[in-house]
């Protein structure tokens, strides 16, 4: 009975991150914004489920820990790059290291930083060197998430 309830807290969980993950990629790249009042309430949830929750890889420490990371590599680079990253994207980023845990947030932040140079480079070569490009990054950390969705 436990490993039944244990598959239902996990769909529940991987069911907000799916609803989370769609909402914010369609609104970053429609409005820039990715709302607080999707992430939070979700970040809250999963954090609760992960609690009773954790998957077989890790421990719910594991996962605050990955959380912490993502907020943190995303808070420094904000700060860096003097607002290239906004704070729907760090909090989003937190969020997806609740989920996923320390050992896969490093790869999916790996992976959407690669999706985000390389779309950096075909947007600066389509604009000619000319002007400010933005890219959703929701979008490349929606990407980078694939390989979680994958592997669960």
């Amino acid at each position: 009975m436990t490993g039944q309830w244990e598959r239902i807290g996990e769909n529940g969980i991987v069911s907000i991150f799916i609803g989370v993950m769609i909402i914010s990629v369609w609104s970053d790249s429609r409005e820039r914004l990715i709302y607080d009042k999707v992430v939070l309430p979700a970040l809250f949830l999963c954090f609760i489920g992960r609690y009773f929750f954790p998957d077989d890889q890790e421990s719910f420490s594991s996962h605050l820990f990955g959380m912490a990371i993502a907020f943190i590599l995303l808070y420094l680079t904000a700060v860096l790059t003097g607002g290239g990253i906004g704070g729907g994207d760090i909090k989003l980023s937190a969020f997806i290291g609740l989920v996923v845990g320390k050992q896969q947030i490093i790869w999916i932040l790996l992976v959407a930083n690669i999706v985000a140079v390389c779309w950096a480079i075909l947007l600066w070569i389509g604009s000619r060197g000319k002007g400010k490009i933005e890219i959703p990054y929701a979008c490349c950390l929606a990407v980078g998430s694939i390989h979680f969705l994958v592997d669960i």
